[in-house]
This record gives structure tokens, sequence and C-alpha cells, in this order.
């Protein structure tokens, strides 16, 4: 093989060999069980599995539940469990595809980039800084967002500048636009302000075929929704976007809410501020074109809508499309840059060019250590999750399948047994989602509610009754507490019977089950 070749290769081999050794140390620590560094990526395999199974688009055992942040992802997961039976392993192979792909992209888009040993090095600095091994491996929709997103916008900026071209020569970008808020709905950022541009340039038509492109197929899941009695968009979405602005405070967090956002996660901030000078370098050198500038006035705009409107952070995948983007387009602008000393050899670098080089590779470092720090947490996040929201679903199965279970996290235990839930959250319940929305959500409306349907247990991190006050007649049996925590919300899980009378045998329950508990939990149980 050409030596060429192999540094075409180099990035992917290093994707492949990041992920054989992060699945090898997941696998270690949980017994050779496929696992997930979080709990909602079970809530996609938890709807996937009911569609596949029985027909019906649900977390649990209702007819229907909007609790999907992604439906495209939840979809082509039904379709997978349809294909091959439901398999814990489905999930992490479309995403690691997923991954593979958007490697795949940037490599072209980077295609002439300058030399092969520059082209490779700049791919690998996008493969570590989202970082794609670990966004492949939550078996999650992020690496399929992050490709989209990246299609979008590098077809949507190269079509703004061709302003004679007309629209229905793009198919392409049709379809992108149309599936990319249904990957996630922070697509619809993008969008916005491609159509925005759009009209600028007075392209009416074409604003006009994108805006309802992408409109077009979360609409048709809206209506889904609508017909079953949920809201237009789903509770995932809603629940997390709550915004008071009736009062003072409530409106200066959400005016605020984009600075504390880039304050919170430096890697943004070096991202953004490492494009923006990319970019002036390059335009005072004369080096880019009009689809470039484009590129970045879309990337800045998605950035900004971002943290002015969305959420940062859980396990470094709310903003792992715009990390991966807008290292795309830092490449992009860095191998511009680079060609153009290549093609001066006898050019001394100027103490300003110097000084804008140093800064560059300082404003990286953040994503350097975010990048590293996910591949190092990984392991421990999989274990995390796995003695506590695998095991309670285990548990779950064991005692009370078929029964109504009140819980604060849903993925693992609607994924591996069969019930009807009491989301205190409200991303699987229409009812406690909307106490959230409206701001009259109390532990004694849930308390209510699963008196009514007859719940048989609680699972919740007590955590909850240090802000509010605990149901009179709860009462807490036991307790599970996992070692080393850095994803769940809490390392305690609790059990209550939301009556005295279910006590005994929760207690009995849980102490048959301890045996089964991974050595690494204590766990303790209150009634004699």
């Amino acid at each position: 093989m050409k030596k060429n070749s192999l540094l075409d290769l180099l990035p992917l081999f290093l994707y492949l060999l990041l992920i054989l050794s992060l699945l090898a140390q997941g696998l270690n620590h949980t017994g050779g069980q496929i696992g997930y560094p979080v709990d909602d990526a079970f809530i996609h395999m938890a709807i996937a599995r009911h569609w596949s199974e029985s027909g019906r688009w649900s977390v649990d055992l209702s007819p229907f539940t909007s609790a999907s942040s992604s439906p495209l992802w939840t979809l082509l997961l039904a379709l997978a469990f349809r294909l091959v039976g439901v398999r814990d392993w489905a999930a992490m192979l479309l995403s690691l595809l997923a991954g593979m792909g958007a490697l795949l992209l940037a490599q072209r888009l980077l295609a002439h980039g300058g030399r092969r040993l520059v082209r490779a090095a700049l791919l690998i600095l996008i493969l570590v800084f989202t970082p794609l091994p670990v966004l492949g491996l939550t078996g999650m929709e992020h690496a399929l967002h992050a490709l989209l997103t990246v299609a979008a916008l590098w077809s949507g900026s190269r079509f703004l500048a061709e302003r004679e071209s007309a629209i229905r020569s793009k198919p392409g970008l049709l379809i992108l636009s149309a599936l990319l808020p249904l990957t996630r709905y922070e697509g619809l950022f993008l969008l916005f302000w491609l159509v925005l541009a759009l009209l600028w340039q007075k392209r009416m038509r074409a604003a006009l075929s994108v805006g309802l492109a992408g409109a077009s197929l979360i609409t048709l899941f809206g209506a889904i929704s609508l017909a079953n009695g949920w809201a237009f968009f789903p509770n995932s979405v809603l629940v997390k976007s709550v915004v008071d602005l009736s009062s003072a405070n409530g409106l200066a967090d959400f005016l605020t809410q984009g600075i504390f956002n880039i304050l919170d996660t430096p890697a943004l901030f070096g991202l953004i501020l490492a494009i923006l000078l990319a970019f002036g370098l390059g335009e005072s050198l004369g080096l880019l074109n009009s689809a470039q500038r484009w590129r970045v006035g879309l990337f800045a705009g998605m950035f900004a809508l971002h943290l002015q409107l969305a959420k940062v952070g859980w396990f470094f995948r709310y903003e792992a499309y715009l990390i991966f983007a807008g290292s795309a387009l830092l490449m992009e602008l860095l191998a511009e840059w680079l060609k153009w000393l290549q093609s001066r050899p006898q050019m001394r670098l100027t103490p300003a060019g110097a000084a804008a080089l140093a800064v560059t590779v300082l404003l990286l470092l953040p994503l350097a250590y975010r990048g590293g720090n996910a591949l190092a947490a990984y392991p421990t996040a999989v274990r995390n999750i796995h003695e506590q929201q695998v095991q309670m679903a285990r548990f779950v199965n064991r005692f009370y399948n078929g029964k109504t279970i009140v819980a604060n996290d849903i993925g693992a235990i609607s994924y591996y047994a069969d019930i009807s839930l009491i989301d205190i959250i409200g991303l699987a319940n229409r009812q406690t989602g909307g106490w959230w929305r409206d701001g009259t959500w109390s532990p004694e409306k849930v308390n209510q509610l699963a008196r009514e349907q007859g719940a048989a247990l609680a699972i919740l991190y007590p955590e909850w009754f240090d802000l509010y006050p605990q149901p009179a007649d709860w009462v807490e049996v036991g307790r599970w507490q996992i070692a080393d925590n850095i994803v769940c919300t809490s390392d305690t899980v609790s059990f209550y019977a939301l009556s005295p009378a279910q006590a005994d045998e929760i207690a009995q329950n849980l102490r048959t089950f301890s045996s089964a508990l991974p050595e690494t939990v204590r766990w303790q149980v209150w009634i004699p």
C-alpha cells in the first residue's frame, strides 16, 4: 500500500483503535454487557423496542409518549430492531457508523487542504476535539447530528455563494434541511440563518423551499403527537426549555444564559475565538472565497442561537455538533493559511503571524483538554450507568414487571422491563411535564397521581426531598450507592414505598436482589 494511502487511512485507523480500547474498558466494567455512558440512550432504545414489538411509539406501556428529542434517531433504531431484533449493541453500531461517516465527510471537505500529512493531522485534531469515538459510543443521535450539520453548513454556504443557482438544482440541500431538525431540534438554528441569508439575497423561492423543507418532517411528527393528545414538540424539548419570563429573575436568567453557557464551556469560547482569528487572518491575506465567508457567518449565527436558547454539557453531548462543525471549519481555515505558507518557502514568519499562531494554539488547549477528558471519562461513566440505572432495571424487571413505577431516570428501566411510568421529570408523562411547564409541580401532585394509577414503588434520588417535602405516607425502604460517580445526577438512589403497607415487600425484594448487585455498590435496607 502506498504511503499516501496510509496517511489517508490514519485518522480512520485511530478512530477505530480508540473505539476498541474504550469499548474493551467499558465491557470490563460491565462484566461483558454492552453499556452506555448516559441513561438517555435507553430512552431511545425503549421507544424503539416498543415500536418494533407492538407498534407503540412509547417509552413505557402507554399507547404513545412524545419523549424523544430525536425522532429520526429513534425511528432508525426502531427499524434496526425490526431487522435484527432487539439488541443492546444496535444503538452503538448505528452511532459508530454515523461517527465514521462524519469523519469521512470531514476528510472529503479537507481534500484540497494541502499536503496529505497536514490533512491527516488536521483530521486527527477534529477527531480528538469532538471527540468522535466517545460520541459514537454513546449510542445516541449526536454523531448523526454532527454529520448532518456539517453537510448542511457546507452545502448551504456553497448555495449562498452561487447566487445564480436555483434551489431545484440542490435537492440534497432540501433533504438535509428536512432531516436536520428531526435529528435534533437545534438543527433549526442553522436553518434559521440560512433562510434569513437567502431572504437578504432576495432569493425568495429558495428561502421558502428551505424553510418548508426544514419544517416538513417535524410538523408531521408534531401533528402525530397532537393527534395522540401530546404537545407539538416532545416533552424532552419542552421540559428542558422552561423559562419564566414573568419575573425579573427569570428574564435575567434567560438574557444571560448565553454568557453563562460560554463561560461554563471554555472549549466553545476558545473555538469561536480561534475561528474568528483564523477568519481575520485569512481575510487579511485574501485567501478566502465567498462560500467560506458564508460558512463562518452561518456557523457564528448557529453558535450564538445555541448558547442563548439551548444547553451545553451532560457528558459532552449537547454542544458536540458545534465542536465538530467548528473544528472542521477552523481546520479548513488553517489549511488555507498553511497552503499559503507552503507556496512561499522563502517567507519568514513575521512577529504578528507568530503571535497569531501562538494565540490560536492557546485557544485550542481547552478543546484538547475537553477531548482528553471525555476519552478518559467514558469507561467510568459506563460503569456508573451499569451500576445504577441498569441494576435498577434488573430489579424492576425481576419484581415489578407489568406494574407502575415512579422514577426520575426512565431509560434503562423502560428498556429492560415492561412497566407503566410516572416520570417525575416529565419526559414520559403529559401530567408531570405540564406541571413543570406551568410551574405547579409538587411531590404531593406526584403522590396523588401515583395513588390514582396504583404505583407499586418509587425509585428516586434522595436529594429530591432536600428540595421538596416528602409525601407524608412515603417510606424510604432502602438505598444503593455507587462509587466514583461522574455522570449520574447522584451517587445514591433510594427506594420508596408509597404507603407503609408496601414497605415490607419492597424490603424483602431489595434483600433478595442484593446478592446480584456488583460488589462496588453499597446497599442498605431500613425496614427490619
